[in-house]
């Protein structure tokens, strides 16, 4: 360190065109570089369902996840799978080795799943495609207020200014969203629940708990005007893209809110559900209280 000193101090000059030549380097390349507020990062991954209804845990372990467990494991660039088996439902996580092509990864499985004898009535298996790049939120917004009640009036302010925004380029329409939203849930008697639940009015907090619950976890798939839509429920909304993958290009998140908002327009204007659908609504309502209650009875809690 003393020697540096004494030659920064005997070679004045020299010291000087250094640190001016060091300076102009760092300014020149500081300007160059590409700003990004996050890195990329990949983390290659796919989540795999499939429906059975009617089967026990057991019965999905032996029937359904074990064989698509061998078939995912054959897939090139495979690093691992865990799964899990409930009521009717397999569901199995798949991390991939880096550098993956998950377009590729996703058609080599659906032709390893092809060649599978699954049982009569489970459904074909979905895949979908997840990367962390994608998950990352493009804006975080932060809302401050003194009480709880101005903090909710801003968050609905907000809420009303982004409904006025146009979709931007590259992401599903409203009118497509709403469409798939008509689908329904994955279980049965889905339409006719949601229809029976707004025709009572309920309030919007009421509205957006109902719809997580209606829609739960999980996935399917909808053909609209001939073009093959994903979609992917979980707590935040539901993700749909088109194509066999809700994360894909073009993928838009609907959140529950936005979704409660649309389901009750949509059945205001009478666009949700068809005449016998609605017409059904209330009685469907009405038995399937009745089996709750038998069950209840039938079972009664000590």
């Amino acid at each position: 360190m003393d020697n540096i000193a004494k030659f920064c101090i005997k070679h004045k000059v020299t010291t000087l065109m250094a640190v001016i030549m060091i300076s102009i380097f760092g300014v020149v390349f500081t300007t160059q570089l590409q700003m990004a507020l996050l890195p990329d990062m990949e983390a290659p991954a796919a989540l795999v369902m499939c429906y059975y209804n009617g089967a026990s845990p057991s019965d999905m372990e032996e029937l359904v996840t074990r064989p698509l467990e061998s078939a995912i494991m054959s897939v090139s660039g495979v690093d691992g799978v865990s799964s899990t088996s409930s009521d009717g439902v397999s569901q199995l996580q798949i991390t991939y080795v880096d550098g993956t092509d998950l377009d590729i990864a996703a058609t080599k499985l659906r032709e390893q799943f092809d060649r599978l004898s699954l049982p009569d009535g489970a459904m074909d298996p979905i895949i979908v495609n997840i990367n962390i790049g994608d998950l990352m939120p493009s804006a975080m917004i932060a809302l401050q207020g003194e009480d709880l009640a101005s903090v909710q009036a801003q968050a609905e302010d907000h809420q009303t200014a982004q409904q006025h925004i146009s979709t931007p380029a590259g992401l599903v329409p409203s009118a497509v969203i709403g469409r798939a939203l008509t689908s329904g849930g994955n279980e049965p008697h889905s339409i006719e629940r949601i229809v029976a639940f707004f025709q009572k009015g309920p309030t919007g907090s009421a509205a957006v708990s109902f719809m997580e619950k209606e829609f739960g976890a999980g996935g399917k798939g909808v053909t609209i005007g001939g073009q093959e839509y994903s979609l992917w429920f979980n707590s935040e909304g539901f993700r749909i893209a088109p194509g066999r993958s809700a994360f894909g290009p073009g993928s838009t998140l609907v959140t529950w809110v936005n979704a409660a908002a649309m389901a009750s327009n949509l059945l205001r204007d009478g666009t949700f559900a068809t005449q016998d659908k609605i017409d059904v609504a209330p009685d469907n309502e009405v038995r399937e209280l009745l089996t709750g209650f038998s069950v209840a009875k039938a079972f009664p809690v000590c």
